[in-house]
């Protein structure tokens, strides 16, 4: 798991990181646009990483499809910017001892 956490930042950030713990395990039904309608079910895991000293913001050299930038913010103002699922706005914050993992239980997409 930690090599594809680590081909994920580079691909998505241009950066590798130093990986901590895995804070939180959290899984969604996420809407597709198909006929009939149906639902995707995708696993999010959730680690605190440490960045190098020398790296600034800037998306890497293959970010996702809806990727629009990477940007720091403080805590306080997660609830501002538009995440997917939107529910980690309110749980990122929340995490406090990274000596518990949490499972975030089962959401439904929120309308991204």
């Amino acid at each position: 798991m930690t090599d594809t956490l680590q081909r994920e930042c580079l691909e998505e950030i241009d950066t590798r990181v130093e990986i901590r713990d895995m804070i939180a395990v959290a899984d969604f039904l996420k809407q597709r646009s198909t006929v009939p309608e149906m639902r995707r079910h995708v696993m999010e895991f959730l680690f605190l990483c440490h960045l190098p000293a020398h790296y600034h913001p800037h998306n890497g050299p293959h970010p996702d499809k809806h990727q629009v930038d990477v940007v720091w913010m403080p805590m306080e103002q997660m609830d501002q910017i538009r995440l997917f699922p939107q529910y980690l706005s309110r749980c990122i914050p929340a995490y406090q001892d990274p000596n518990r993992p949490v499972y975030l239980g089962i959401h439904r997409d929120e309308g991204f």
